[in-house]
């Protein structure tokens, strides 16, 4: 039995094999498959090719939720602090920003973050633009005005170049300040609240770094935690204090004013006190109102922001093989929203993170376990 015949068949059908029959068969197709190799690639700030090499074992984590840094050891490689790495198969591109390196006695470690590392910066933006354009126009605008046309030309990264894929209207974020952090406070929302995904890729063919902007719409993947292809599972489901599903507002200049609002089934957010979500989980918050905006309008920027999050507010890890047929895990892009089917429960959300070792891990959901990452979620 293949991989592709075990996933075209029906519930019934699957419960007609035993597990032993469906494992064997698993097994059997996993021994058959080549060990993945990947390409690493190693190029000049100016995008001259410098060296390269191949490696088939390879240990690397992706978070779009929390700036990860990577080391990677490798032999007959040559490379820099400075250089741009690209860790490719034919199925993943990885690429990011050589940080520091270490020679060992045949071999070298190198140090890399991904671009995003690039947002972790305050900047000056004006949440009023959002009434005017979309939130993938209003990311492009801000990378455009700090990397690739700012009046300070060395501040500019060469080759930058940002396309917008997609346009999504009617967006808020809850900013009150028009000092923000670039990453926490626009590209961490855009993405949790409406599923806007940047992605960065190296062309040494027209000399680039290549900035896409866009939803992602692929269609929803179902993943079955009972299929002999899962190696392991964590579903941490449990409430912890970033569930919200009420949030009391505070003009915090005039705190006699206040709005409360309500997560309902749906992820929809208001102040209707009926059809709630419970039990109830509450919170207090004061805001400023924005310039421009009313206290509703503000309110509501902030009840979006922390109520909605409530949708990924879970942790969902799945172990599979590298190579497994059934998911194709490094085919998975960042956004890709599952249906996760754990014996008579279903979990809706949303890939957000991978490791890749031996093994791969994908990463669903917006709770972290580690406390490092957890302390960076909330700053």
């Amino acid at each position: 039995m293949t991989f592709e015949t075990i996933e075209s068949l029906t519930w019934e059908e699957l419960e007609a094999y035993s597990y032993e029959e469906l494992t064997q068969s698993t097994q059997q197709n996993n021994s058959n498959v080549q060990k993945k190799i990947y390409l690493i690639e190693i190029f000049e700030p100016d995008f001259t090719y410098r060296s390269s090499t191949q490696v088939s074992d390879i240990d690397l984590e992706i978070d779009y939720l929390s700036l990860v840094k990577n080391k990677i050891k490798l032999n007959n490689i040559v490379a820099y602090a400075g250089d741009y790495i690209r860790i490719s198969t034919s199925e993943i591109e990885i690429d990011g920003i050589i940080t520091g390196t270490q020679d060992k006695k045949d071999s070298i470690v190198i140090s890399y973050k991904t671009f995003f590392d690039l947002f972790d910066i305050d900047i000056l933006c004006d949440p009023t633009d959002l009434t005017t354009t979309t939130m993938e126009g209003f990311i492009s605008n801000l990378i455009t005005e700090n990397y690739i046309s700012n009046s300070d030309t060395l501040q500019n990264i060469t080759g930058l170049s940002v396309s917008v894929m997609s346009g999504t209207n009617g967006t808020t974020l809850d900013i009150t300040s028009n000092i923000v952090n670039f990453y926490k406070d626009i590209v961490y929302s855009a993405f949790l609240q409406y599923n806007i995904v940047i992605k960065f890729a190296i062309s040494t063919q027209q000399k680039k770094i290549l900035c896409t902007i866009e939803k992602n719409i692929n269609p929803i993947k179902v993943i079955e935690t009972r299929l002999p292809n899962i190696l392991n599972k964590n579903i941490d489901l449990g409430v912890t204090k970033e569930s919200y599903n009420k949030l009391i507002v505070i003009n915090e200049a005039s705190q006699t004013e206040n709005e409360i609002y309500y997560l309902h089934p749906g992820n929809t957010i208001n102040t209707t006190n009926s059809n709630r979500i419970t039990p109830v989980i509450f919170t207090t918050d004061f805001i400023t109102i924005a310039s421009g905006k009313t206290f509703s309008e503000s309110a509501y920027d902030k009840a979006v922001t922390v109520l909605k999050q409530n949708e990924y507010n879970k942790l969902i890890e799945i172990e599979t093989t590298i190579n497994d047929d059934l998911i194709n895990p490094l085919t998975l892009g960042i956004g890709q929203k599952v249906i996760v089917i754990d014996g008579e429960n279903q979990h809706e959300s949303i890939l957000t993170g991978i490791k890749i070792g031996k093994t791969s891990t994908l990463i669903f959901g917006a709770v972290r376990k580690e406390l490092s990452k957890k302390m960076k979620r909330r700053l």
